[in-house]
């Protein structure tokens, strides 16, 4: 699909002064296909880049489910259905950001949580809808120090922003604009969406 050649074509610019560029992706996928693109062609790193996400959401799925006594065969059929597998490689960045996720709900008791935060966000920033669930570590400490992981996480993309912009939000910047202030000039956002998606993991947290 056009989105995940454009990741492939962004982490192609940063590593190696590839001519396209979109501020308004975030990073995290970009950056393993630049670096995998060191080893392999463009096109062959975006295979291997499929292959180790798929294992990557293996691992996250046995710690999920270890975390919350599921059956891990059970869950990871029923998780990598054929249209999961579709839909979450067709973009680029569906699955990888997911198990980050899954890490992150995983370790949700501990600090640790915070650094899975932070790379879910930073491979689609619509994962910041998970940002309010750290109240619900019901420990001062641990929030701060959630929070603190999570910040220290985007600094690096932060810092690339500047140097390259003059601006480190340039690149969520361009993603708010984009997909949510443009967007909901002619859709109003409905609130309702927002709860559907973060209370059922609530309610099990």
């Amino acid at each position: 699909s056009w989105d995940f050649n454009t990741y492939s074509m962004i982490g192609e610019y940063i590593f190696h002064g590839g001519a396209y560029m979109e501020w308004l992706r975030p990073p995290v996928a970009s950056t393993a296909m630049g670096l995998l693109q060191y080893v392999f062609t463009q096109k062959i790193s975006e295979y291997v880049f499929i292959g180790l996400t798929s294992g990557f959401f293996l691992y996250s799925s046995r710690r999920f489910s270890e975390s919350f006594d599921l059956d891990l065969e059970k869950f990871y059929v029923f998780a990598l259905t054929p249209a999961v597998i579709f839909f979450s490689t067709m973009n680029g960045t569906e699955m990888l950001s997911l198990a980050f996720a899954l890490l992150f709900l995983a370790d949700f008791r501990n600090s640790k949580s915070g650094l899975w935060l932070g790379l879910a966000f930073l491979t689609r920033y619509n994962f910041g809808m998970l940002i309010p669930l750290v109240i619900l570590q019901r420990d001062l400490r641990k929030i701060v120090r959630t929070g603190v992981i999570s910040g220290l996480t985007l600094v690096p993309w932060l810092i690339y922003n500047y140097v390259q912009t003059g601006n480190p939000l340039t690149s969520f910047g361009n993603f708010l604009m984009l997909n949510v202030f443009l967007r909901y000039t002619s859709t109003p956002l409905d609130p309702h969406n927002l709860l559907i998606m973060t209370l059922p993991t609530a309610a099990v947290l």
